[in-house]
């Protein structure tokens, strides 16, 4: 895969106040794509379309028409020779559709998107793939390291906290890079290692897991670390809500408010479907392999709790299984069961939610902090559906709006 950015060209096409409603191809013939449709009233897809021809030959010249009145999209097959599917379905007649489900024409795979501005574009650099709101947090890393100040990145295992780590220390000026988690220690040798892992550290990073386990007496001892120019500079990988740990006790106040000062979240990758496709290409290429376009269309369907470790683990497997059998190419089958599902097996739709996201009450309240206390923003975040959020943070007892300022 080459390193390269593909702009969607979303920037000036709607007001900056406004949604801007449409389609985001993700997948075409030749590979990933991310390419912008904004769509409003009427939108016909096909290869001699007016606004927007589709260059695949499996996709007849009028394929299907999309509607949206401002409150409801709809598609209608236009008796195509190969069909129009919905979230993997072959649709008859008129159909309603929702924001993040797919619609696949041909080797043309899109997601129906309530905003396409979230989309900017994808960022190919070295095998990192960086969607809008992933480059965002290695925007805000740079500018951390730059700046002098600590990092601390909170976000859901798999999602890239270490890459983005590793980004943050190259661009502070590199040195050593010490890594210390927390569950390797036990409680008489915390506060020893976490002297020697400064000192080893020195002119570098220290890389800190578990912040919230280590005790009040290490805590005093990064203090220090989170002033500005501080050495070694201090990046802490948390999955934790620390503003929770600091209420319960399990950590100092007085660092909980400098920690939280550097606090960048690392979305999940539910909410970077821009990015899946060329996750896909980047595995089954190494291995001089295809991709189905029901391939992706599933990949984007899943939740993938594990994020992008687990799909590219999972992509890993899909191709060991189509090699097995002297396939070319990966298809959605070759994918292991329950790959990237929940525990009941279920993909993502707009009323099935990740019962793992949800379980995890302190990311979901880093997700609406970090959304300012929108509810369909973090629910979107989460890769669930925003009704399904609502019920849960009623049953939690979350008040929304007491997370919309970080000064609550």
């Amino acid at each position: 895969m080459t390193s390269g950015t593909i702009q969607t060209d979303v920037h000036g096409l709607a007001d900056a106040g406004h949604p801007l409603p449409g389609l985001l191809q993700i997948w075409a013939p030749t590979g990933p794509v991310c390419r912008a449709i904004p769509w409003t009233g009427e939108l016909v897809l096909g290869r001699e379309a007016p606004s927007h021809a589709l260059d695949d030959p499996r996709i007849s010249r009028r394929h299907c028409r999309l509607e949206f009145d401002g409150a409801l999209w709809t598609v209608e097959d236009l008796g195509s020779r190969n069909g129009t599917h919905v979230d993997g379905a072959r649709v008859d007649g008129r159909t309603r559709l929702d924001d993040g489900q797919t619609l696949r024409v041909g080797h043309c795979v899109f997601v129906v998107d309530a905003d396409l501005r979230r989309r900017p574009g994808v960022t190919v650099n070295d095998g990192v793939i960086a969607g809008g709101a992933f480059a965002a947090v290695l925007q805000a890393a740079a500018d951390k390291a730059a700046a002098g100040e600590p990092l601390v990145l909170v976000g859901p295992t798999g999602a890239g906290k270490q890459l983005v780590a590793r980004h943050y220390h190259q661009c502070a000026g590199g040195g050593p890079l010490v890594p210390l988690a927390h569950k390797r220690l036990t409680a008489a040798s915390t506060d020893a290692a976490l002297r020697e892992a400064v000192r080893a550290a020195d002119g570098g990073t220290l890389l800190l897991t578990g912040v919230d386990e280590l005790g009040p007496a290490a805590h005093g001892l990064l203090l220090p670390l989170c002033e500005p120019a501080a050495r070694p500079r201090l990046c802490v990988l948390t999955r934790e809500d620390l503003r929770a740990a600091a209420h319960r006790g399990r950590l100092r106040e007085d660092l909980f408010f400098r920690l939280y000062a550097a606090l960048v979240v690392v979305p999940p990758l539910a909410r970077r479907v821009e990015e899946v496709g060329f996750h896909v290409e980047h595995e089954l290429a190494a291995r001089q392999l295809r991709a189905q376009p029901g391939l992706v269309e599933r990949c984007v369907r899943l939740p993938w709790p594990g994020n992008v470790r687990e799909l590219r683990a999972e992509l890993q497997a899909a191709a060991a299984a189509a090699q097995a059998e002297g396939q070319t190419e990966v298809a959605a089958r070759h994918l292991r069961p329950g790959a990237g599902a929940v525990e009941d097996g279920s993909p993502r739709s707009p009323t099935i939610v990740s019962a793992e996201r949800l379980g995890d009450p302190e990311h979901v309240r880093a997700v609406l902090r970090a959304e300012k206390g929108n509810v369909r923003a973090a629910a979107r975040a989460l890769g669930v559906h925003r009704n399904q959020l609502r019920r849960w943070l009623e049953r939690a007892g979350v008040d929304p709006r007491e997370l919309a300022d970080p000064d609550d």
